[in-house]
């Protein structure tokens, strides 16, 4: 209930006039024309008690339209009566000196808004409201009981402090609205030493805030605190704030906010709540586990009572997870609405999942590593697979005092060139290649572990427009002079129109999306082949001169390119020039081929082969160069993938097709200017002018197989 302390014994009429200098005193009934006065009771909404009165320090203040008409600094400088002309006017009284912290001192302020009417008097009572924040440290028996004397409570509001040693109630003088207090507690136990709590409040003018401090025996050495929150004149009934005591963990015998290299023997953390236990979860690397319900295995729960559980956590939790940091989170709730956490990282013995920083791309080699904290452990070996493949075993050799490492390679195949020449080709089960799903797991002492680790090698190497469904690209045009990747060459073949057939953008069963490329072969005095590659196209004469070579961006190595084709091939009807050994490339009526290569090579400038009216110069052959090749002067061949179609393809539909790739250098990467060579010709010996004038080749969609 809200007490009110009336002060003076009687009425207190006051009379005011906004422009008389005059104090004189009149009767009510005898009030000039057009004047009146009013009748002023000033209260306090709560009960002073002591021997502090607010009303020492007051100050009353009148205001009429014109502002300010009156001031009284003490209830003893109001006269009895005042007069006051008919009109509204507000009366402003602050009591109280304004302590901004004290045990005794408040203060108050209100203000009321009236009109006095001509003749009459006009009662105005005045209710002042609290300006402070009410403050209560209330301190239960057992603090007493189980601490040292010199407990004690300090709530600072800014430079202020109220130091608490009893349970007692002080006031604070927000100097806003809404203003944030901070307490501390600090006391000392006999056994367990300093025992300290720290909490903020957000205050404003008016509230009531309790704060009741217990020990508690449960939770040895803990304290229970609870906030409450009384607001005078509460919008939603008041708030309660709760800082009670949390369910705390611990590690048996360990340090559990320390990371913890995990093995063998079990570890145990005791859970401690000042009250009943009603619920405890584990997250595990994002793995939610209700261990009142449903603990997952490796994890045993013991109640001792019914605040105090046991968690034991055992090797077979982590069976299935690969070594390293692992991150838990327990969450525990008890009966009262409390709750605790505890974060913990244990480490386990295991694979390590493998990053990009692990392994090369284009060496195909790559360091698995295993953590092993036993140092009874002398032996570790890792298994490796392409997920679903089959696994492979790689010795592994301690590269520091906890960390294993084995070094994967690619195991490589020797075998020939078309020449005879020697070449090799990578083995794709083994080491690692781009765009894999790896699978490892590690045997360590003699014992496999369980656990799979897993990484992807996902990389981003496409060849532009390998699908052919940008029509604009230069290959089908008349101009492939600067042409920036995808070029031809004859489709301005003497200026005859027709030849701008040779290269086309078309459409064809079978394809990948809407369309593909068309090379279809044509007599033009001389045999001109339908043809696409990567490079470039001039004439400046008779003679034609292709430049292979794009730059390219390699970013890891493939095994094969991997293409759509079909090809409608027929019998040798032209045959101009001789080879370099004086026979005809091919014999005439004979079966004619097409043929589509890919060359890996690390050159500083394109080559060029040039053909037309005379005979053909720079031809040169990837499946059957070798070091030093006198045919190629730009640089070295790395790799080689090669397709020769001797006949048509069956059916009426695009048939795919990988051509593996065999390397010269199992270890350079291209390094130069020109790093790429694809090459498609519907006739496989165009540059001699030799072949069917009538054949037609479509290819689509060129991506790289690893």
């Amino acid at each position: 209930m809200k007490k009110i302390l009336v002060y003076g014994s009687a009425l207190l009429a006051l009379l005011f006039a906004s422009c008389a200098k005059s104090e004189e005193v009149l009767p009510a009934e005898n009030f000039p024309q057009g004047e009146g006065g009013l009748t002023l009771r000033v209260m306090t909404e709560t009960r002073v008690e002591g021997g502090y009165d607010p009303m020492d320090y007051c100050t009353i203040r009148i205001y009429g339209p014109e502002g300010l008409i009156r001031r009284y600094d003490s209830t003893d400088e109001m006269p009895e009566t005042l007069q006051l002309l008919a009109g509204s006017y507000s009366v402003d009284v602050e009591a109280g000196d304004r302590s901004a912290a004290s045990f005794t001192n408040r203060s108050y302020k209100g203000r009321e808004e009236f009109v006095v009417t001509a003749g009459k008097l006009t009662p105005v009572e005045v209710v002042c409201k609290t300006l402070n924040a009410t403050v209560a440290v209330n301190y239960a028996a057992s603090v007493a009981e189980n601490l040292l004397p010199g407990f004690r409570t300090e709530v600072r509001m800014g430079g202020d402090v109220l130091a608490y040693t009893e349970s007692a109630t002080g006031y604070f003088l927000p100097a806003a609205d809404d203003t944030e207090l901070s307490w501390t507690f600090a006391g000392a136990h006999a056994e367990k030493g300093a025992v300290e709590k720290t909490g903020t409040l957000k205050v404003k003018a008016g509230g009531k805030y309790t704060l009741n401090f217990a020990y508690s025996e449960d939770a040895a050495g803990l304290l229970s605190f609870t906030v409450t929150v009384v607001d005078p004149e509460p919008e939603n009934g008041g708030d309660v704030i709760i800082f009670s005591p949390e369910p705390t963990f611990k590690g048996e015998d360990f340090d559990l906010s320390a990371p913890q290299k995990f093995f063998g023997a079990a570890r145990n953390i005791l859970l401690t709540s000042p009250n009943p236990l009603s619920g405890l979860t584990m997250t595990l690397d994002g793995t939610v586990y209700d261990l009142v319900n449903a603990a997952p295995a490796g994890v045993t729960l013991t109640r001792s009572d019914d605040k105090n559980w046991i968690v034991a956590l055992t090797d077979e939790l982590f069976a299935a997870y690969a070594g390293g940091d692992h991150e838990l989170l327990f969450t525990a709730a008890d009966t009262e609405g409390g709750s605790g956490k505890a974060a913990a990282v244990f480490s386990t013995q295991g694979i390590v999942p493998a990053t990009a920083a692990d392994y090369d791309l284009w060496s195909n080699t790559g360091d698995i590593r295993v953590k092993v904290y036993d140092p009874a452990v002398t032996t570790v070996q890792v298994k490796l697979r392409r997920a679903g493949g089959e696994w492979k075993a790689y010795e592994a050799v301690r590269t520091d005092g906890e960390t294993f490492t084995a070094t994967v390679a690619a195991a490589w195949t020797e075998t020939q060139n078309e020449a005879g020449g020697e070449v090799w080709r990578p083995d794709p089960s083994t080491g690692i290649f781009a765009n894999a799903l790896y699978e490892a797991k590690a045997v360590i002492g003699g014992e496999e572990k369980s656990a799979v680790a897993t990484f992807s090698t996902a990389v981003d190497q496409p060849i532009r427009n390998g699908g052919f469904e940008d029509g604009t690209e230069s290959c089908f045009s008349i101009n492939n002079g600067d042409a920036p990747f995808w070029g031809s060459g004859n489709n301005n073949y003497m200026g005859l129109s027709k030849l701008a057939t040779l290269c086309t953008w078309q459409s064809f069963a079978g394809q990948g999306g809407e369309h593909c490329a068309r090379l279809a072969s044509q007599s033009a005095v001389v045999l001109a082949a339908g043809n696409l590659f990567t490079g470039t196209f001039v004439k400046p004469s008779t003679q034609g001169t292709v430049g292979f070579g794009v730059d390219y961006d390699w970013k890891a190595r493939p095994t094969a390119l991997r293409l759509k084709y079909h090809a409608a091939i027929g019998t040798v009807n032209l045959v101009k020039y001789k080879d370099e050994s004086g026979n005809d490339p091919i014999a005439k009526g004979g079966q004619d081929k097409a043929r589509i290569f890919v060359a890996i090579v690390d050159w500083d400038s394109r080559h060029g082969v040039s053909s037309g009216l005379a005979a053909p110069s720079g031809m040169w052959d990837p499946a059957s160069w070798y070091p030093g090749d006198p045919r190629v002067t730009e640089g070295d061949v790395i790799g080689y993938g090669s397709l020769w179609i001797d006949g048509p393809t069956a059916g009426d539909s695009m048939v795919q097709v990988e051509l593996p790739l065999s390397f010269y250098d199992r270890a350079a990467k291209p390094s130069k200017a020109y790093k790429l060579v694809i090459s498609c010709s519907a006739n496989a010996y165009g540059d001699y002018m030799c072949g069917c004038s009538s054949n037609v080749l479509y290819v689509d969609d060129f991506e790289w197989v690893y």
